[in-house]
């Protein structure tokens, strides 16, 4: 793939810092899916991999000078793994959410953080309501999981509702750590029960709103009963190691 990204910026006349995306099968074919002629949002985990600078090397290249030996053949170390932090609720399809942030504080010497919010920031409700990129570098995926996973378990989130929880949760997966999990489908149980009931919950909000019965043939405390266990799988809170 990366032979193929950087044909592909050859053949366009590309300069500059960007990304080639693919998608690749379970057979190991890949398939070009678009360009971005920018820096992507996941650069922070290159950066960690690499220890380069990817900002520095974009002006690098904007001023007309050649790239460093290290950024043409870099040398990967460790995995790195990054997280989103959204001010968003889970529990209702990730609806954002908007509102002031009393105290955030994450760990920045066990993780990278990149953020534009501190203590007593308001969430627009006008703009992304992402809080921050967190990222984590280990020497096995397994052990990049980890220690982010604890460094959002520990970060002290108060004001808004984020997907903090559902990030620890979903880091300290046995089907995540294992590699399995899929990004279009979700194959663990528990996903597609939480699935079925959003969908289910979405449905019945809106028969109630125009007085009609939802379509599910199952009676309101049922369908509250199930609504309510999706509210529960996306609000457990997330446990410290």
């Amino acid at each position: 793939m990366s032979a193929a990204a950087v044909a592909a910026g050859r053949e366009l006349g590309y300069v500059g810092a960007g990304t080639v995306e693919f998608l690749l099968t379970e057979s190991g074919e890949f398939f070009f899916l678009e360009v971005n002629t920018r820096l992507q949002v996941e650069h922070p985990v290159t950066e960690l991999v690499t220890g380069l600078d990817l900002v520095e090397l974009q002006l690098l290249v904007a001023e007309g000078r050649p790239l460093p030996t290290e950024a043409i053949d870099p040398e990967l170390r460790g995995h790195a793994i990054e997280a989103r932090l959204y001010a968003g609720d889970a529990a209702r399809e990730f609806l954002p959410v908007s509102g002031r942030l009393t105290r955030f504080a994450i760990d920045t010497d066990a993780v990278r953080v990149d953020t534009g919010v501190e203590d007593g920031s308001t969430v627009s409700p006008f703009y992304d309501p992402m809080l921050a990129k967190v990222v984590a570098h280990g020497r096995t995926r397994e052990e990049a999981a980890r220690r982010l996973a604890d460094a959002l378990a520990r970060a002290e989130l108060h004001g808004t509702t984020t997907n903090r929880d559902l990030l620890v949760r979903v880091l300290r997966h046995p089907e995540f750590l294992a590699g399995e999990a899929d990004t279009l489908v979700p194959r663990a149980p528990w996903a597609r029960r939480a699935r079925g009931a959003a969908r289910r919950a979405r449905r019945d909000s809106l028969g109630r709103r125009c007085g009609c019965s939802g379509g599910s043939g199952r009676p309101p405390r049922r369908r509250a009963r199930t609504a309510h266990a999706a509210e529960r799988l996306a609000q457990q809170p997330a446990r410290r190691a």
